[in-house]
């Protein structure tokens, strides 16, 4: 089996440089649809710039001179775009959605709006607490070596847990003829998984200690809050020399992802 770190956050970083291509004449904090459609906006070119110089200012110069980040936001692009323009029809199929709430709904619309409805309730949620969890807390507790270790991350695919790994299929990256089976560090492909914090770094560098020790506050906070049983001692586990100390030594880090040798085996 190999395995490897996937190129999408890389390719995402890259996403300024779509928005010319994809017909963005303009950007702003509203979500909007595409004025152009799809093709080659020359609007966002700065001509006044030889190719042969400066290719990106050439292509992108005059998009990127007029492109306004909003406050709120550290970067932005098509596929923030996209997302915000998601977001607003999704939340008008809510909207609708919410008219036809029933105790026993018949159609997708009452569904969808039932259970909408039900993420809303937050008295009912605050009554709840834990509650719900019960059953996926349960397996954790019953984790007492290797195997059923494995077992309870392979149920997270089938579920909403947390795996520290996440399995797909990928082209292969030193082969493309091929696919591959891929074990990945799960964040690298912007879903749940990996270590708890950003990077190895915050696990073994001295000057991130108190990044870990605000961590294990946080998980101390949680485990309190659920009532598990020394709440405090057990957030300590983020010290621990077998599993996380073998699996924050082993993960591949950040300046070596774009070496294929390095995360592919």
């Amino acid at each position: 089996m190999k395995t490897t770190v996937s190129v999408k956050r890389r390719l995402t970083q890259g996403a300024s440089l779509l928005a010319l291509a994809m017909g963005l004449t303009s950007v702003s904090a509203q979500a909007a649809g595409y004025n152009s459609g799809w093709g080659f906006d020359e609007a966002g070119m700065n001509r006044s710039v030889k190719p042969g110089d400066n290719f990106f200012e050439y292509a992108n110069g005059t998009y990127l001179k007029n492109l306004k980040i909003p406050g709120d936001m550290s970067s932005y692009g098509p596929f923030r775009i996209l997302y915000e323009l998601s977001m607003e029809r999704q939340k008008a199929i809510l909207s609708e959605a919410q008219k036809h709430v029933s105790a026993e709904p018949a159609d997708d619309m009452g569904k969808i709006g039932t259970f909408y409805a039900s993420f809303l309730n937050q008295k009912a949620v605050d009554a709840l607490g834990a509650k719900p969890l019960a059953a996926d807390l349960e397996k954790i507790r019953k984790v007492s070596d290797a195997k059923s270790l494995a077992e309870a991350f392979g149920s997270s695919l089938k579920s909403m847990a947390f795996s520290t790994f996440q399995i797909g299929v990928e082209q292969d990256q030193k082969d493309p003829e091929h696919y591959m089976l891929m074990l990945d560090q799960g964040m690298s492909i912007g879903v749940s998984g990996g270590l708890g914090l950003p990077d190895i770094s915050y696990y073994t560098d001295p000057k991130l200690a108190d990044k870990k020790k605000a961590y294990q506050a946080y998980i101390a906070r949680m485990l309190t809050l659920e009532g598990w049983p020394d709440a405090a001692k057990n957030a300590q586990a983020v010290n621990c020399p077998g599993f996380c100390g073998d699996r924050t030594t082993r993960e591949v880090r950040r300046i070596h992802e774009h070496q294929i040798e390095a995360f592919s085996a």
